[in-house]
């Protein structure tokens, strides 16, 4: 995710939040653990401050390894489906959900805004 931000009449993308939506392994001891923490550094290393992630509410081993910080608890969703984009019914909703996070100690709300004037990559 990325924010965008114009200063000096230039169009400013701004790394500020970054989310992992899915990983996949094929089953091997501490590999999401890795995935997470690769994702992590990559992330650093384009400018990103945060990345957020979404698991199972019983799934927290991979995410507490990569040192990221559980900070929300999400209730069951009864379903995917919503009047604007209607699903099918795959048996997927009814399970609680924790949010994950993991920042960079530059990150605060107070420092956002310097990090929107500074951080950001002109866009091509």
């Amino acid at each position: 995710m990325s924010r965008r931000h114009a200063q000096r009449n230039q169009l400013r993308i701004v790394p500020v939040t970054v989310e992992v939506t899915r990983t996949c392994t094929l089953g091997d001891p501490g590999a999401n653990s890795m995935l997470y923490g690769a994702a992590w550094r990559a992330a650093r290393a384009l400018g990103y401050h945060r990345m957020i992630t979404y698991t199972h509410h019983d799934e927290s081993v991979s995410p507490r390894a990569a040192g990221m910080i559980p900070v929300a608890e999400l209730p069951a969703r009864p379903g995917w489906t919503t009047p604007s984009r209607p699903r099918a019914d795959r048996r997927t909703g009814g399970i609680a959900r924790t949010g994950w996070e993991i920042r960079t100690h530059e990150f605060t709300v107070s420092a956002l805004p310097q990090l929107l004037l500074d951080g950001g990559v002109e866009a091509a």
